[in-house]
């Protein structure tokens, strides 16, 4: 891997970038300008949140470089020899785990596919449903009475098999049957 070394900027202070990955410095960039943190607590959160220091100890050394920001969040100054600034809500959004770029924009629903044309009414709501879907519809009362018959033998047979059940554990403890004394019961 080829290192590259820089020159060193004359009459420059040691600012650093403090994002992670960042080996920005102004000794070495003379054409990166470092931004301080917005006085505004919440602002100052996004900003801590996006470059992935949320501990990060903020003091007025704390500078986060031009190349974080979008082109059109940084001022180019007026004069020869002013400063860059950003502008107000300005944050940082180019990383190296992003390779500097914001990637494309997802497309909204409606940009996806095409809006229905027709209005639907309530009622008609109830007649698209009613035809796509069987979970709208109710069931025809003729099933509703055999699946209540069947219910029914179900629990006659679920009775029946208790009390065989029934029998066969008390033969079991007991040792012997015990049939003529539950009919004579029943």
């Amino acid at each position: 891997m080829k290192r590259f070394t820089f020159q060193r900027c004359e009459g420059t202070t040691a600012e650093h970038c403090c994002v992670p990955q960042c080996l920005s410095s102004a000794k070495f960039y003379s054409t990166i300008s470092f931004h301080t943190f917005p006085s505004d607590d919440q602002q100052r959160k996004r900003w801590s949140i996006n470059i992935r220091r949320v501990n990060l100890i903020i003091s007025h050394h704390t500078r986060v470089c031009s190349r974080h920001f979008v082109s059109e969040e940084v001022t180019e100054p007026a004069e020869v020899g002013g400063k860059r600034r950003l502008k107000p809500g300005a944050v940082p959004v180019l990383f190296p785990w992003n390779n500097y770029s914001l990637g494309v924009r997802r497309l909204w629903v409606w940009e996806r596919k095409e809006k229905p044309e027709s209005v639907v009414t309530g009622e008609d709501v109830g007649a698209i449903c009613a035809n796509n879907y069987d979970y709208c519809a109710s069931p025809d009362p003729v099933f509703v009475d055999i699946a209540l018959c069947k219910n029914e033998s179900l629990r006659e047979e679920i009775v029946q098999l208790k009390q065989q059940l029934e029998q066969l554990s008390l033969k079991h403890t007991l040792g012997y049957s015990l049939d003529g004394v539950l009919c004579a019961i029943q």
